[in-house]
């Protein structure tokens, strides 16, 4: 084999371990968490910037 060869198996093989690993993660997250999750960036992010504009007021 080349060294061409080897790097493209090597390649495919890190990414088909790449998907493997993603696919199990999908699987495995609980997505009622990250839409709570979520809602509550909004919020903080809300807040920031309801604090930013009370310091532009000061």
């Amino acid at each position: 084999m080349t060294k061409a060869t080897l790097q493209r198996l090597f390649s495919k093989t890190i990414w088909r371990g790449w998907l493997e690993t993603l696919r199990q993660w999908e699987q495995a997250m609980d997505y009622d968490e990250v839409d709570l999750l979520e809602s509550r960036v909004r919020k903080l992010e809300q807040q920031v910037s309801e604090l930013r504009s009370k310091v532009g007021q000061a």
